[in-house]
């Protein structure tokens, strides 16, 4: 991971050179903003081009494949649109006023060098895991022939059709709802918004975790479990 999960637990934000910072947003954050809105916001700091502009922009396959090939950094801060939006999502998560320097073709907050094309995926990815996403990224496959390329874009549109179904099992609010009825951890209506994104899916795994160890207590205490079943453990590394 790039960033120092305790202090991300504890809530506190990772610092980048020229004393900029990003945060993990606090849930109020996301409730002013929309949730809709963070999500695009999130989407933009992926710089997942493909994503962006099937999704946002709605352009269908066949005009995603004309500039399919193009650097994502460069394709993305070409146009005025895009680059607004990149400001506006990176502003969020640093909590300062991202601008686009045209002349050096960077983002800079009060003049200081942000984020570049040297540095924008280390960055893209504190963004992601400060607001939970834990997935590594995988080098792009470059398909050989037609065959294998008509084949390599059935995989992605069904894997991306799983993530999506995966992802969208749960929305925020329900995440937040089972925290506040979960018992033991005081954390309810009143003070939920305070949690960072961070803290909030972290404590949801854990509270997984030991929800999946005391289902399984009974039946393993009265030795009901299979010869080489085991009983789930909740004291464990968490993925975030």
């Amino acid at each position: 991971m790039h960033i120092n999960r305790l202090a991300a637990f504890l809530g506190r934000p990772v610092s980048l050179d020229h004393g900029i910072r990003l945060y993990s947003p606090l849930i109020d954050d996301i409730a002013e903003v929309g949730e809709h809105n963070y999500y695009i916001y999130l989407l933009f700091c992926s710089f997942d081009k493909e994503k962006i502009f099937k999704d946002v922009f709605r352009i269908d396959d066949d005009r995603y494949s004309i500039i399919e090939s193009a650097d994502d950094y460069e394709l993305l801060t070409l146009e005025e649109t895009t680059k607004a939006y990149l400001c506006n999502a990176l502003s969020f998560f640093t909590k300062d006023d991202v601008q686009f320097d045209s002349a050096t073709r960077q983002f800079v907050v009060d003049g200081r060098p942000f984020l570049t094309k040297e540095n924008y995926r280390f960055c893209s990815r504190v963004i992601q895991e400060l607001n939970g996403q834990v997935s590594e990224a995988k080098a792009e496959l470059k398909p050989k022939n037609n065959k294998a390329k008509i084949m390599f874009e059935k995989l992605k549109r069904a894997r991306r059709k799983y993530n999506d179904a995966e992802q969208n099992a749960l929305e925020l609010k329900d995440i937040l709802s089972i925290l506040c009825s979960a018992e033991g951890n005081d954390i309810n209506v009143f003070n939920v918004g305070r949690l960072t994104v961070y803290q909030a899916y972290e404590q949801f795994e854990r509270i997984g975790l030991k929800e999946s160890h005391n289902r399984m207590l009974p039946v393993w205490a009265n030795g009901y479990m299979k010869e080489n079943d085991q009983l789930p453990e909740w004291i464990v590394k968490s993925k975030l």
